[in-house]
């Protein structure tokens, strides 16, 4: 493929993922305002939740354009959601986008701590046991299998437990220095670990049937050289498109462990806005989540497409 064809390819790729990351945004954005209206009671009730005082009442009636027929009001919502507005919210008295803004911080950290953990313990495990002794390749697939199946609160408790109140090496609840992130960080990132562990070691088994791995075996290159020159490479399509969507998830699933280790953050903020019927916060939330996976897996497509070089140079490549 000559460079010409190749950034042609690239630029259609490109274009593709923002085709269909606006579709799919759109859809969200219109199933969001629609579940609104099927929201049991007055739409005006769900809007100001406990805060249903008359100036809120008169609020959201005219910010929403509650008094006009439904195809102007969607009209109005997606208008202001062109323009950033994502809403008030009448029972925190600030704009949504504020709100969010203000807790995003904290959930991103705390993703990109379980993320690093994530990878460098699968990274560790697959390097070490890959393509290692069966006994070792078993008790390793236990051990994934337990952090998988295992539920993220009790994880948490047990690792808080042990690390924090037995051992007393890192504090248990708080959002204040670098320690405060590492146990609820390992708490979604082992979890993180187990699924990542599973996909990359079956990768790494399908490779191991190539011939390629013969003739390596043959030149005598030992397990954990394979697992770190041909292994990791193998695995890493497989690996990168499922980290992708969980990366997307833990930015808007960390609703447990933020409420267990007492952290401010997205997940805490809808736990609160749902409590309290704050409709506003609730709709922004699902649409920061739904925007988070599109440009996340926008981001894990571009990135096989460049990585795998067989993908690099298909015939198809920019077409489809």
């Amino acid at each position: 493929m000559s460079t010409h064809s190749f950034v042609l390819g690239a630029v259609a790729l490109l274009a593709r993922k923002v085709v269909s990351g606006a579709t799919i945004l759109f859809a969200a954005t219109t199933l969001i305002f629609f579940s609104l209206q099927l929201a049991p009671g007055n739409v005006i009730d769900a809007l100001v939740g406990d805060a249903a005082s008359d100036v809120s009442r008169e609020a959201a009636t005219a910010e929403w354009g509650l008094d006009k027929p439904l195809h102007e009001q969607y009209a109005n919502y997606l208008a202001r959601l062109a323009h950033g507005d994502l809403g008030r919210s009448y029972i925190l008295s600030q704009s949504v986008t504020k709100v969010i803004s203000d807790r995003i911080g904290p959930t991103l950290e705390l993703t990109l701590t379980a993320a690093v953990i994530a990878v460098a313990v699968a990274v560790t495990v697959i390097v070490l046991t890959g393509t290692g002794r069966p006994v070792i390749a078993r008790i390793s697939s236990l051990l994934e299998l337990i952090l998988v199946s295992t539920p993220g609160f009790w994880l948490g408790i047990v690792l808080m437990f042990i690390v924090s109140f037995q051992l007393g090496l890192l504090p248990v609840v708080g959002s204040n220095g670098f320690l405060t992130l590492l146990l609820p960080g390992a708490t979604l990132g082992l979890k993180v670990a187990g699924e990542l562990i599973q996909i990359m070691r079956g990768a790494i088994d399908r490779a191991l049937e190539e011939p390629f791995a013969l003739s390596a075996k043959a030149r005598g290159i030992s397990d954990i050289g394979f697992s770190l020159r041909h292994g990791l490479r193998h695995a890493a399509i497989p690996a990168i498109t499922v980290a992708g969507w969980i990366v997307g998830s833990l930015l808007t699933g960390t609703f447990v462990v933020e409420q267990l280790f007492g952290r401010p953050g997205i997940g805490t903020l809808t736990v609160k806005a749902v409590l309290s019927r704050d409709m506003p916060v609730v709709m922004g939330v699902s649409l920061l989540a739904a925007a988070a996976y599109v440009g996340v897996s926008s981001i894990v497509d571009v990135l096989c497409t460049f990585i795998d070089p067989r993908l690099r140079h298909a015939p198809d490549f920019g077409k489809h």
